[in-house]
């Protein structure tokens, strides 16, 4: 390169490219002339459909010849039209100066390029398999340079102001270089130390009697003594998810548990299942599913700049409501099938998981995509949040795990527990097992969407075998001692459906090739490698611009926390797809590129090698097996312990963690003269590094704060509400000009209750936004504000989850103040007075 901006040594080892030598003005606008014509300003994806469909240069996988017109007829292949955006592209990020008069241009293609790449439509899925002048990684490397601009430009800013705000490259996708390097030692890092992450998490310290207890009923259990019947209530959307922890106790602890279970809310794929083991059924229209169906809606595609669609995003509608429905529908349709329950099984949507848990059943959530992942809005992820960390993680009744170290990570982001990640065993395929007998067939998997053509790719495929297959055996034949290789009677074929196939005949097949979806999501890829079936995914960070697993919102609700989490260990914020060595480390901490066994390929000639190799095929059906089996043991202990949880653990009375039973009081136990919790983000072992102890903030220490607080709200309202002899309703009344209506229980001359006694010390000092809020008899909300927005006795703003414990002690709900605390309501009329009626105000 004849310039070297910042950040472009390490990625320049790749080779120069036309593009990048020197600014060629004749080749700019040769290409803008094509582009400018081809890319498209309407439907964007039609029109990108029907190149991708009619432009393949092979001349026997044209359906409609006659469409396929050549780029001078103002038509242009797919493929093309995304090299010359990036020529464009590269060329302003090298030679910002030389052509400055056409800055406009340089943005356009790297913004083009960039919403490319983000589309859930995944039309570059299949780039780096066309042996093209530029790869996935390249395109990346260029458009992280732009992202600033970029972002800059959409806001109406001038291109020559926007390009200021360029910089460097980010060579992250490049194996080797410095951010490829970090990135992957902090992913190693993050997945040794879930590794050591087990259920209940640090954070909850039971009562020795109670940790006896379950050791005697886990003895008689191992000494054959018991036999438990347990009766589960499972709900979930999808099948073979909430399929996986039933097959799993069914097959590894028959000797132990007889289970009875009640189906609800799944629809898809339950067809497939069959075996000796409780066997899930379809729910097509049971009262809870009904409830679901209601409420569970999708939003629009969402339109980024350029024309072009995104995709859409599922979620739940006003959550509080729902949760009411599903409620008043288990509380009047499920009947014995729910009450009768020794346990619930829930995925998704969690909001089921804090329903079951809250009217007094035992939880065993099996998490299997982020925890709000069908949740639109930041106050619906925070109260989730909430009541995770407030409740349902300390009831020791309660169990809760992740699909893999990948969610478990992103919920550690937004609160301060330590999930275990308990990966697929797909016991409920047993006892199907991989046997390769249809030789000469590849399954190429994937979920259809708008881009995905099975058909042609197969037939690109076989074509790619046809010209390679003569030449490979030749090279055999010259080789006698090379037995890596096998001589095929014919080319590969690729099957691209088995609607009706079993487990065993997917189990038949040579190879499976995955192309991932919404990759978390879907368990396909767990039962091809728990099959033992050798298994191909492509090797590229391409696959974490996905909103089912990295929900990238439009609003804040991805970036709300109840904590901070440590630095070190949560470097890179999923949500954040400008961040090129962010998404390499998310990819480098899913289970497509870390489990043993999977096969890898990042180009056609890899991918080629590795399914034309029988030796490789079976030497990594052996390496899954293996693997498959410490999976096994690891969920055979976990689930044990989590059904030992739900039987024999003491209950805990619905509402909130406050609200335990007696037999519960000291169940729970926090070290002494601590400030926190204490979370170990040691390696023992791992040969990863030192142990570190990360100091929390003092979340799970806010009793403190809600007794200080406590006072403080005792002695205001002993001063205006007891000593007027005037309560709360009274009060509204007389803002609202009616006449004050005698309480039962409290405010008026009728109240039997007591005036408090004065007491002898004075209160703490307390700030004088609430005392004149209090003065002014404003909201509650108000006054909640003032604890939030001040420093309070030297210690910062009060967080609001300490807050929340104050609003608990006084009976006011969470909704009704996080709603005022988003809407930003700061007078009468966005606050709901109800909320406070009949509360008790003297406890």
């Amino acid at each position: 390169r004849s310039s070297t901006p910042a950040g472009t040594e390490e990625w320049r080892s790749r080779g120069a490219r036309v593009c990048g030598v020197q600014p060629d003005r004749e080749l700019l606008a040769r290409i803008l002339g094509l582009t400018f014509q081809s890319f498209p300003e309407g439907n964007a994806w039609q029109s990108f459909h029907e190149m991708h469909q009619n432009c393949d240069p092979d001349d026997e996988l044209q359906s409609k010849a006659e469409a396929c017109r050549i780029p001078g007829a103002g038509r242009a292949c797919f493929y093309g039209v995304v090299i010359a955006n990036a020529c464009i592209a590269e060329m302003f990020a090298q030679f910002p100066e030389e052509l400055a008069d056409m800055y406009e241009d340089g943005l356009l293609a790297a913004r083009n390029l960039q919403s490319l790449m983000h589309s859930s439509r995944k039309v570059l899925e299949l780039f780096d398999l066309a042996n093209l002048a530029y790869k996935l990684e390249d395109l990346a490397t260029i458009t992280s340079a732009y992202v600033l601009a970029i972002a800059a430009f959409d806001e109406g800013v001038p291109p020559h102001e926007a390009m200021r705000r360029m910089r460097s490259f980010d060579a992250s996708w490049v194996a080797g270089t410095w951010n490829w390097l970090r990135a992957n030692a902090t992913a190693q890092q993050n997945l040794a130390m879930v590794s050591f992450w087990r259920w209940p998490p640090p954070s909850v310290h039971y009562n020795p009697r109670l940790q006896q207890q379950q050791q005697q009923q886990q003895q008689q259990h191992a000494e054959g003594k018991l036999q438990q019947l347990v009766r589960i209530w499972a709900f979930g959307t999808q099948c073979s998810v909430v399929a996986e922890p039933v097959a799993a106790i069914a097959h590894l602890l028959r000797e132990r548990f007889t289970l009875a279970v009640t189906w609800r809310g799944a629809k898809d794929y339950c067809q497939y299942h069959s075996g000796d083991w409780p066997v899930i059924q379809a729910d097509p229209n049971s009262a809870v599913r009904r409830v679901f169906d209601v409420f569970w809606t999708k939003e629009d595609e969402v339109r980024q700049p350029g024309g072009i669609l995104t995709g859409r995003r599922d979620f739940v509608k006003t959550p509080r409501l729902f949760e009411e429905a599903f409620h008043e529908a288990l509380r009047f349709e499920e009947g014995d099938a729910f009450w009768q329950a020794d346990l619930v099984l829930c995925t998704e949507p969690f909001n089921v998981c804090a329903v079951a848990h809250e009217v007094g059943k035992p939880v065993l959530g099996y998490i299997v995509a982020h925890m709000a992942f069908l949740l639109k809005d930041a106050t619906d992820h925070l109260h989730i949040y909430s009541r995770f960390t407030d409740s349902l993680s300390k009831d020791p009744r309660n169990t809760f795990a992740t699909v893999a170290p990948y969610v478990s990570m992103q919920m550690f982001h937004h609160l301060p527990t330590e999930v275990p990640a308990i990966r697929p065993t797909s016991m409920y395929t047993h006892p199907a097992s991989y046997a390769g007998s249809q030789a000469g067939t590849v399954l190429l998997n994937k979920r259809p969407q708008y881009f995905w053509q099975g058909a042609m790719i197969a037939a690109v495929a076989e074509a790619i075998f046809r010209k390679n297959h003569n030449n490979h055996n030749n090279n055999n034949n010259n080789n006698d001692n090379n037995n890596n290789n096998i001589n095929l009677p014919q080319p590969l074929s690729f099957a691209t459906e088995c609607r009706q196939c079993s487990f065993q005949q997917l189990a038949d097949f040579r190879a499976a090739v995955f192309f991932p979806y919404d990759w978390l999501q879907t368990m396909a890829f767990y039962d091809f490698i728990n099959m033992a079936v050798p298994t191909f995914v492509p090797d590229t960070p391409f696959y974490t611009y996905s909103r089912g697993t990295n929900g990238r919102g439009e609003g804040t609700e991805w970036l709300v926390s109840t904590w901070s989490a440590p630095r070190a260990a949560d470097p890179f914020h999923y949500n954040d797809w400008d961040d090129t060595t962010g998404r390499m480390y998310w990819w480098m901490m899913t289970d497509f590129r870390v489990l043993p066994g999977v096969s890898l390929f990042s180009s056609a000639a890899e991918l080629v090698s590795g399914l034309l190799s029988e030796a490789s095929l079976l030497s990594s059906s052996a390496t899954l097996r293996e693997a498959r089996q410490l999976r096994v043991d690891l969920a055979r202990g976990f689930y044990q312990d989590a059904l030992l949880r739900a039987l024999f653990a003491p209950p805990v009375a619905a509402g909130h963690p406050d609200d335990v039973l007696p037999s519960l009081q000291d169940a729970f136990a926090f070290p002494e003269n601590s400030s926190g919790v204490r979370f170990s983000f040691g390696f023992r072992g791992s040969g990863v590094g030192s142990v570190r102890d990360v100091e929390a903030h003092a979340l799970v220490t806010c009793a403190f704060w809600a007794a200080l607080v406590t006072r403080i709200v005792l002695a205001m309202w002993r001063s205006e509400c007891l000593a007027s002899r005037k309560g709360y309703p009274a009060v509204r009344a007389e803002k609202e000009g009616l006449e004050a209506q005698p309480q039962d229980d409290w405010g008026e001359e009728d109240s039997e209750a007591e005036e408090l006694p004065d007491s002898e010390e004075e209160p703490p000092d307390v700030p004088a936004e609430v005392l004149d809020a209090w003065e002014k008899d404003e909201t509650v909300i108000s006054i909640m504000k003032a604890f939030t927005s001040k420093d309070y006795k030297g210690k910062g703003a009060m967080p609001y989850r300490d807050v929340f414990r104050l609003l608990e002690i006084i009976g006011l709900e969470k909704d009704e103040f996080v709603a005022g605390m988003v809407d930003g309501a700061d007078d009468n009329e966005d606050f709901d007075y109800s909320a406070l009626e009949g509360l008790d105000f003297q406890k």
